[in-house]
């Protein structure tokens, strides 16, 4: 048996949670473990059979054997607010005026 260093409020927490769902601390702690094992991310595949032409896969070993990357972290998360308000703002716009100058071009014809 191992031992495991846990705050006291932490302690209380797990013994609350356990109590009210009729479970013993290790039991509750093993579900937990259980359920986020299931929702963890697939492992990489590493597979060396080729992907389908012209599918996405395909597209994604062709860009790891070709070491495309960005060269630094992208972290678009962290820039969501300006991206919303600045990128696809010009975004929206571009497609706008795209889509009424062919709507000018179909009513010229």
């Amino acid at each position: 048996m191992s031992s495991l260093v846990l705050s006291e409020t932490l302690i209380r927490r797990i013994e609350k949670v356990a109590q009210e769902k009729n479970l013993t601390p290790a039991e509750l702690l093993e579900r937990m473990l259980d359920a986020e094992a299931q929702h963890a991310p697939p492992a990489v595949e590493t597979s060396t059979e080729e992907a389908p032409p012209g599918s996405l896969a395909a597209l994604a070993q062709a860009a790891i054997r070709a070491n495309i990357h960005s060269g630094h972290p992208v972290d678009t998360s962290s820039r969501v607010n300006e991206i919303m308000r600045t990128e696809f703002a010009d975004y929206v716009r571009r497609n706008m005026d795209r889509d009424e100058r062919r709507d000018e071009n179909d009513s010229a014809s």
